[in-house]
């Protein structure tokens, strides 16, 4: 999340802040990339428990 977020949303906040003349806007890219984030990082999550390098945590009552 925090990468898509740094590595997405900021240039994406950014151009588009420009492209208006108002970098007021910037904001407007973080929760882009924090969804382009969360994206990938499920997806990167789905992949590794298909493959069983997922740690499997007891949950004690």
């Amino acid at each position: 999340m925090v990468v898509g977020m740094s590595a997405f949303g900021l240039p994406i906040g950014v151009a588009f802040g420009m492209s208006i003349g108002n970098l007021g806007m910037l904001g407007i890219g973080l929760p882009i990339g924090m969804a382009i984030g969360i994206g990938v990082g499920s997806s990167l999550d789905n992949k590794a428990k298909l493959a069983g390098r997922q740690l499997a945590f007891e949950v004690k009552s």
